[in-house]
């Protein structure tokens, strides 16, 4: 797992629950390394879930919660630190369905040892069905980045998704009326 992926926790994490609560995740969780985590560095992403975890029986918040909340702080973070990907994108469907034909690619340039979930996408109209399957158990973290997506783009959607920690189908539907284009890449 990407070494932002742990910069942007432990930064989001301080923000947050404070300095206290994250000195006591990092003791609990990071023994191997305590806390020095390189933002271009790759590690195994059991000290991610570690982390998670040692934050959700600290805080008493459930590490689900804590997933989508992150995952939704985090889409912000990397639409600016990477703009070109969200270049051009006026709808939370169209940037979602280009997750394996370009933002993944993309990723893959910048870090060739990324490990990266699968998203199978199909769009009708204001709907898009994206299909997530991924070894590692982080449904609640892709569903946030999800959320952050649509955050963005289209407010007013409904996610809705089934399935578990490792293949979930994710549903979002853009009201009727909203503003959806099908061709908003510039």
């Amino acid at each position: 797992m990407k070494g932002v992926v742990f910069t942007e926790f432990v930064d989001w994490a301080e923000s947050v629950h404070g300095l206290t609560m994250v000195d006591a995740m990092l003791a609990r969780a990071s023994r191997q390394r305590d806390g020095a985590y390189a933002a271009t560095g790759a590690y195994d992403w059991r000290e991610f879930a570690d982390l998670v975890t040692a934050l959700a029986d600290l805080s008493g918040t459930a590490a689900p919660q804590l997933l989508r909340g992150y995952g939704r702080h985090l889409f912000g973070v990397l639409a600016g630190k990477f703009p070109a990907f969200a270049a051009g994108i006026e709808s939370s469907l169209t940037m979602l369905e280009r997750i394996e034909s370009f933002i993944h690619p993309e990723v893959r340039k910048l870090y060739p040892d990324a490990e990266l979930p699968t998203f199978y996408s199909e769009r009708t109209g204001n709907q898009l069905r994206l299909v997530y399957s991924s070894p590692r158990p982080f449904r609640d973290f892709a569903l946030g980045l999800i959320d952050g997506c649509v955050k963005r783009f289209n407010p007013g959607a409904n996610v809705q998704w089934t399935g578990t920690e490792n293949a979930c189908e994710f549903v979002i539907t853009v009201p009727e009326g909203a503003a959806c284009p099908t061709t908003s890449i510039r």
